[in-house]
């Protein structure tokens, strides 16, 4: 997670969306290059032709998710389990793997998409089939740098496409500022019980003391180094009894963090502390009917000058009966006083699940978009 160096980049013809960002980037070219936090996101879900999913995606060896990985530009650093799920630290973020569905997440210039026809072939080998497929981003803050099929959303699109025919692609918030991209396979068979939530938040600007404690003059693995860290910074609120906790410092700086529960539940972590380009990121499959708890203790930690929360939701979770019944989900401006909301959207994809998306800024400052 250090500082890479700027490439030239030779790109023809980009959609209008990414030629905003494009330009943002041009824009800025007096400004060094940093880490490309924001993260890419893939999800499969699958189920059995037989209607015994048996061990699913766990039944794959180690080797064929460090093919994976490769094949994304990345590597697996440490791994620990339970009887639900595996958690891999990458040199590039997180993949998490249970039973009905693998969910890789990388930063950087890793080329993600590149990975879902390996994990097809992982889904065809153990004779499984999709019910659900994802790709999802936040917008790059260093577009140019990026590596096909990463180099636009057209071919993004094509690349998701070129497997799930039927993909759908969206677009959540401004284009000109902070937005997500999500494509969307859905080939699941209903009536059915869908109870899933994904909760993910982008963070910039973070506090310059908190960001400075993520430097190091050597890679430390889990460990006693970490914990100092992770207890100097109060970052173990985050983690109460039964968590299990993997993490990772990087030199010369970054930092990464997974942790798992016995009955499947995940958050992870990623912090980019430069000052130019200071960034982390929080994810979590959380079944609670109200967020706000957990996302207050995530902001008290990070201290950031202005995020984006996205929330996507199943219409049998937690959240989604709350959401249902007209009762806040712990993402809404009344939860985070000392934040204005800039922006909101939510989109109902229809049988009952939905994606909202909220983009905050502190108030008094003065950082009132993405820069």
């Amino acid at each position: 997670m250090s500082e890479q160096p700027t490439k030239e980049v030779s790109v023809s013809k980009p959609d209008p969306v990414t030629f905003i960002n494009y330009w943002r980037q041009y824009a800025q070219q007096n400004k060094p290059v940093g880490f490309e936090g924001p993260e890419k996101r893939l999800e499969v879900i699958i189920r059995s032709k037989s209607g015994d999913l048996g061990k699913g995606f766990r039944a794959a060896p180690r080797e064929t998710w460090d093919e994976v990985v490769g094949s994304l530009n990345a590597k697996i650093v440490s791994h620990v389990g339970n009887d639900n799920i595996d958690s891999y630290v990458l040199t590039e973020s997180s993949l998490f793997v249970m039973a009905n569905r693998v969910v890789l997440i990388t930063c950087g210039t890793t080329t993600l998409l590149n990975a879902l026809h390996k994990v097809m072939a992982v889904v065809e080998e153990l004779n499984y089939e999709v019910e659900w497929a994802s790709f999802m981003r936040k917008n790059f803050t260093y577009p140019l740098e990026q590596i096909g099929p990463h180099t636009n959303v057209e071919s993004e699109i094509a690349e998701f496409n070129k497997v799930f025919a039927k993909g759908q692609a969206f677009i959540f918030g401004p284009a000109d500022s902070d937005h997500y991209f999500l494509m969307v396979f859905d080939d699941i068979i209903r009536p059915a019980v869908e109870s899933d939530c994904q909760l993910s938040m982008t963070m910039y600007d973070m506090d310059p003391e908190f960001a400075k404690v993520w430097y190091a003059e050597e890679f430390f693995p889990c460990g006693p180094e970490t914990a100092k860290r992770r207890t100097q910074t109060n970052m173990d609120i985050l983690f109460p009894e039964g968590w299990t906790v993997q993490d990772l410092q990087f030199e010369p700086c970054g930092y990464s963090v997974n942790s798992i529960t016995n009955d499947g539940e995940y958050q992870t972590m990623h912090i980019t502390p430069e000052d130019f380009c200071s960034f982390a990121s929080y994810e979590t499959n959380s079944q609670v009917s109200n967020l706000q708890e957990r996302l207050g203790k995530v902001l008290s930690v990070f201290r950031p000058k202005r995020f984006t929360v996205a929330c996507l939701l199943d219409p049998n979770s937690g959240i989604g009966e709350s959401w249902k019944a007209g009762k806040p989900i712990g993402i809404e401006p009344e939860s985070f006083p000392e934040y204005e909301v800039k922006t909101r959207m939510t989109n109902e994809f229809g049988h009952g699940y939905a994606l909202r998306v909220f983009n905050y800024v502190m108030k008094n400052s003065g950082n009132g978009a993405a820069e």
